[in-house]
């Protein structure tokens, strides 16, 4: 059960520190927001703005033949009326005795459908003779309304015009409107929760009337009329595409509420001798909205498109169910399909890049995105944009602060693994490569040049001076030669006893590393001359160069068995046998290279340095012959060694 244990404990933590770990968690969250995006108060008032923005830039022309009544100030100023009718103290807007002249012009004119967003509630005096107009006129639909809220889950109660009125028009529908926030959608039927009988919108009314009545269906995701249907979602609501007065209107109090001058006339306009014969072939099978068209009346709501009258949205909606304008919420499994799409996709992208190509890479699948989002929008499709482009931020901090982490975790590695070898600057080079990648167990092959230096007569040095004297003297020599290792890039081996074996070309691999070497023994003997010309040392160093293939990596036994800290990071190869074989046959004060880092050298660098053939040579461990090149002493101090 033990071994169980460790072996899942290694695996989860092995799963942990993974970078598509860390992107799952990113993505889970995004689409946790998503899913949830209604409870998710930022995100959701995000996705509400750039829903306004998209609205925005998609509208439609209102249909000419829709026009809006309004009552409006110069109606309830009593500009050229009969009389003056004011809201307080009257029968708002009119008693009902005195429609009869709007009723008569919307005959004359064959006005096809006359719309109430005005409630007649209650009976009065005039009900009979209002009746009888509706019997005369133009179909009319009126307005009831739904106490409780047509968009809340509340008990509900329904509000119908007199009942004389009511049996005498032409269909009845629900004016409700919420005036708390932004009208984007609105509940083409709702149910009354007393008798479970659905009732429809004022504008669902109307549409119905001008499509022939046909049987009005509630599906759970879509409303069918005849042989007409709108997607709507769950709870009934279909989202608005508005309508805006663009260019050309001559009324900034009318344009600024979405409609042009040409669908709008004042109820006073019905009451002005000879004012309508210009407009005569305009209201011909006319559909006329009338309703409040000032603020004192208080009735105007909030849209994507700013402020609007509750009459102009009904307008606005029947616009839309006539000419099957409107936008199609799609599916929630398609907006997470969507999110997983371009955030997994961006995930793949992002790995390889730094933090800033990250950032250009992210907003490039934004962008994408975006395009994607918008032109389905104008095409009447509503995709969520809030969620995904939240997505793809999570994912692109996810992903570069894992990197970040990763990087640090790599940078403590290397300097645990290589730190006491490498220079500063060859360790830096080295943290932004994969090329440490397992190396500290498996290692890798690769073709490198070895140095190695080896003081002559040590042995007999050993013999006359104390050892503290032997030991502060190879300090000296080793403290003076390491900077110099390190300048060229080298790697430091190890030392044995009085001799230093380095490495150049790994474990950062750089091309020129047989001229780094020989630039760094030529500098280490001239630092040795000075050395002795001061009287700090007494000895001079013989070094031998050769390039080629060894196995780098950590030396020691099974892991098992012990530490990291009891391997030793080195070089395994015959390369490094020959290297050792030249230094010893070095005379000090020279350095011996191979055939080999001869010719790199005069191909990257010709005549760079003094070589001197000394021509094949049997070496100890060799079949065949070796071609070595030298530096004799007399000739070092004259070479500017700088790589």
């Amino acid at each position: 059960m033990k071994k169980i244990a460790d072996y899942l404990n290694k695996r989860s933590s092995k799963l942990r520190s993974s970078y598509y770990f860390w992107i799952g968690v990113c993505l889970f969250i995004g689409c946790f927001c998503e899913a949830n995006l209604r409870h998710v108060s930022f995100l959701l008032k995000v996705e509400r703005d750039l829903y306004d923005i998209r609205a925005s830039f998609t509208t439609v022309r209102l249909d000419p033949k829709i026009i809006v009544v309004g009552i409006d100030s110069t109606f309830l100023d009593g500009i050229n009326l009969p009389g003056k009718y004011h809201v307080n103290g009257h029968e708002w807007p009119l008693p009902r005795k005195d429609w009869a002249e709007f009723f008569r012009k919307a005959k004359q004119y064959k006005v096809k459908l006359v719309i109430f967003d005005v409630l007649f509630l209650g009976k009065k005096k005039g009900d009979k003779f209002f009746a009888r107009q509706l019997k005369k006129s133009p179909p009319v639909i009126l307005a009831q309304e739904i106490v409780g809220g047509a968009f809340t889950r509340q008990n509900k109660e329904l509000h119908k015009p007199v009942r004389l009125l009511y049996q005498n028009a032409a269909g009845v529908g629900y004016v409700n409107a919420r005036l708390d926030h932004t009208i984007r959608s609105l509940p083409l039927v709702t149910r009354l929760s007393k008798n479970g009988k659905f009732y429809s919108a004022l504008s669902l009314t109307a549409a119905r009337y001008c499509f022939g009545n046909p049987v009005l269906l509630v599906n759970p995701d879509r409303i069918v009329l005849g042989s007409s249907s709108w997607i709507t979602n769950q709870k009934h609501r279909f989202y608005i595409r508005w309508a805006n007065s663009h260019k050309g209107s001559l009324s900034s109090i009318v344009s600024q509420h979405g409609i042009s001058d040409q669908n709008y006339l004042s109820l006073s306009d019905f009451f002005t001798s000879g004012f309508l014969s210009g407009r005569k072939k305009q209201l011909k099978n006319s559909i006329l909205f009338v309703g409040a068209f000032d603020r004192t009346l208080d009735d105007i709501v909030k849209t994507p498109l700013g402020t609007r009258y509750g009459v102009v949205v009904h307008a606005n909606i029947l616009n839309d169910l006539l000419h099957n304008f409107y936008y199609v919420p799609v599916s929630e499994f398609w907006n997470l399909f969507l999110l997983l799409f371009f955030s997994s996709l961006l995930a793949l992208f992002l790995k390889p890049f730094s933090a800033f190509q990250g950032v250009l890479m992210t907003g490039a699948f934004m962008a994408v995105y975006i395009i994607f989002n918008c032109t389905a929008f104008v095409l009447g499709y509503w995709f969520h944009l809030a969620g995904p482009l939240f997505s793809m931020v999570l994912v692109y901090f996810g992903g570069t602060t894992y990197q970040r982490l990763e990087a640090e975790k790599k940078k403590q590695e290397i300097s645990r693994i290589y730190g006491k070898y490498l220079a500063p600057q060859v360790r830096e080079e080295l943290m932004k490569k994969d090329e440490t990648k397992d190396s500290d167990l498996k290692g890798w092959v690769r073709e490198v040049t070895v140095l190695e230096s080896d003081i002559r007569g040590f042995t007999s040095l050993s013999e006359v001076l104390p050892a503290e004297e032997v030991v502060r003297l190879l300090n000296l020599y080793f403290t003076a030669m390491i900077p110099i290792l390190y300048k060229h890039k080298g790697t430091w081996d190890k030392f044995i006893g009085d001799a230093l074996l380095a490495y150049f070309g790994a474990p950062a691999y750089f091309s020129d590393h047989p001229f780094q070497a020989l630039s760094c023994a030529v500098e280490m003997l001239q630092m040795i001359d000075v050395m002795r010309e001061k009287g700090e040392i007494p000895f001079q160093v013989g070094i031998g160069i050769h390039s080629g293939s060894v196995k780098v990596g950590h030396v020691g036994a099974d892991a098992t068995a012990v530490s990291e800290e009891q391997k030793q990071f080195t070089i395994i190869g015959d390369t490094v046998n020959l290297a050792a074989r030249l230094c010893g046959l070095a005379e000090g004060g020279s350095v011996y290279v191979s055939g080999d880092v001869y010719k790199k050298i005069q191909a990257q660098h010709p005549n760079k340095f003094p070589l001197k053939s000394l021509g094949p040579m049997m070496i100890k461990g060799k079949d065949e012959k070796v071609e070595v090149y030298a530096i004799p002493p007399l000739l070092i101090k004259g070479i500017n060694s700088s790589g």
